[in-house]
C-alpha cells in the first residue's frame, strides 16, 4: 500500500528505479575512484619514507667523509709544523757547523740547497708473486 501512495503511477516507479540504478553507478564510480586515489597516495608516502630514508643514509655519509676530512687535515697541519721544527732543526745544525768551522765551502753549497732538494725513499724490491700450490 506504500508503493501506492507514494507512486501513482509506474512511470514515477520506473524513472525512480532508473534514478536509483544510475546513483548506484555513480556512487560505485567514486568508490573506485576514492580507491585508486588511496592507492595513489600510499605509493606516494611510500617514495617519500624513501627519500627521507635516503637523504638521512646521505647525511650520515657525509658527516663521516667531513670527520675523514677533518682528521687528515689535522695530520697536515702536525705534520706541516713537524716538518717546519726540523728545517729549524736543519738550519740551526748547520749554522752551528759553520760557525765552529766545521764545514767547508762545499759542504756549504750543498746544505743551502737542501731545502730544494727532494729526499726519496730508495725503491723498494719488486713484489714476489703468490704461488698456490694445490694438492689434489
Amino acid at each position: 500500500m506504500s508503493e501506492q501512495l507514494i507512486f501513482q503511477y509506474p512511470e514515477e516507479k520506473a524513472s525512480a528505479v532508473v534514478g536509483t540504478a544510475n546513483l548506484e553507478k555513480e556512487v560505485a564510480g567514486l568508490r573506485e575512484k576514492i580507491h585508486h586515489l588511496d592507492d595513489m597516495l600510499k605509493s606516494q608516502q611510500r617514495k617519500v619514507r624513501q627519500m627521507i630514508e635516503q637523504l638521512q643514509n646521505s647525511k650520515a655519509v657525509i658527516q663521516s667523509k667531513d670527520s675523514t676530512i677533518q682528521e687528515l687535515k689535522e695530520k697536515i697541519a702536525y705534520l706541516e709544523a713537524e716538518n717546519l721544527e726540523m728545517h729549524d732543526r736543519m738550519e740551526h745544525l748547520i749554522e752551528k757547523q759553520i760557525s765552529h768551522g766545521n764545514f767547508s765551502t762545499q759542504n756549504r753549497a750543498k746544505t743551502e740547497n737542501l731545502g730544494s732538494v727532494r729526499i726519496s725513499k730508495p725503491p723498494s724490491p719488486k713484489p714476489v708473486p703468490l704461488i698456490r700450490v694445490v694438492e689434489t
